[in-house]
C-alpha cells in the first residue's frame, strides 16, 4: 500500500483544512509512490516550498516510506500498523481482532490508504481505526468507507457512491448537531 500523486494532495488539502498530523498512525506501513517533480509540484501548491533535491531526499530519507512527509505536514510521532513485519510496520497488530485498550484515542490522525480492504473483518478493522482517533482527530480514508461496506450487496457507479457518502456524512453531522442541542437545552 502507500500514496501516489493524488493521496499526497489528499493529505496536503487536509492539513491545509486544518487535520493535525502530531500524531499519526497508518494503517499499513505506507510507501511514497511519486516522483520527485510531483512531490516538488504538490507540496509547492499547497505553499510549501522546496527543491527537487530536497524532494528526492525526502523521498529516499525511510527507504521509500511514508514517515518523512508525515514529519513535513507536522507529525512529531508517527507509528504504522500492520498484521506482519514484512515492510518494517513500527507495530504489528491484527485488526480483525479488537485493538489494545492503550491504543484508543491515542492519534490526532489515522491514515489509510487502501490496508483496510484487505482485512477479512472490515466492521472490526473500522471500528478499531475510529477507536483509535482521538476526540478531534480524524480518520482519513483514500477509499469510500461506504462503498467497501455496502459494495458488495448495491452495483451503483462511483459519482452516486460519492454522493451517498456525503449525504451520510450530512446526516451524521447533523444528528451530532442536534445531540448537542438537545444535550444543553434540556440538561
Amino acid at each position: 500500500m502507500g500514496l501516489d500523486d493524488k493521496a499526497t494532495q489528499f493529505l496536503l488539502a487536509s492539513r491545509q483544512l486544518g487535520v493535525s498530523f502530531e500524531q499519526t498512525a497508518t494503517i499499513g506501513r505506507q510507501r511514497l509512490y511519486i516522483t520527485k517533480s510531483g512531490l516538488a509540484k504538490r507540496l509547492s501548491a499547497f505553499g510549501i516550498t522546496t527543491t527537487s533535491d530536497a524532494a528526492q531526499r525526502l523521498l529516499e530519507e525511510a527507504q521509500g516510506y511514508s514517515e518523512p512527509l508525515f514529519r513535513l505536514l507536522g507529525a512529531t510521532h508517527t507509528e504504522s500498523f500492520d498484521a506482519s513485519d514484512y515492510e518494517g510496520a513500527s507495530c504489528v497488530l491484527d485488526l480483525n481482532q479488537p485493538i489494545p485498550s492503550e491504543r484508543e484515542a491515542s492519534f490526532t490522525a489515522v491514515v489509510d490508504s487502501g490496508t483496510l480492504e484487505h482485512v477479512f473483518n472490515f466492521p472490526e478493522a473500522i471500528r478499531n481505526c475510529m477507536q483509535m482517533v482521538q476526540l478531534g482527530g480524524h480518520l482519513l480514508s483514500k477509499d469510500n468507507l461506504l462503498k467497501k461496506m455496502l459494495g458488495e450487496h448495491l452495483t451503483l457507479p462511483d459519482p452516486v457512491w460519492r454522493n451517498l457518502n456525503y449525504g451520510w456524512s450530512l446526516g451524521f453531522f447533523i444528528a451530532g448537531a442536534l445531540n448537542l442541542i438537545v444535550a444543553y437545552s434540556y440538561s
